[in-house]
């Protein structure tokens, strides 16, 4: 029996993942991410996250732990309501 819901959930999670394509390249963004005027999932979205990488790195500093934890991403705005998401995301 786990190994029949372990089956099903892979293949759902392989089906869904191929509907959606993200772009990794940090270089120019592609035509489909440049003309998406809304995003099927949640049609109401104002902006939407197009990829995000985290790298967290950790530093002993003066009998210290320190974590740095370093956020690169790419968004893509919707609706003008979309700018003020982005400006949050940046602070």
């Amino acid at each position: 029996m786990r190994l029949y819901l372990f089956l099903l959930s892979f293949i759902s999670i392989n089906v869904f993942a191929d509907s959606i394509e993200p772009n990794l390249k940090w270089g120019k963004p592609t035509k489909e991410e440049l003309t998406m005027t809304e995003y099927a999932p949640d049609k109401d979205a104002d902006a939407v996250v197009l990829c995000q990488q985290v790298k967290v790195y950790y530093q002993f500093l003066n009998d210290d732990f320190r974590v740095f934890r370093v956020v690169k991403g790419r968004l893509k705005v919707l609706k003008p309501e979309g700018k003020a998401v982005v400006l949050k995301q940046k602070d």
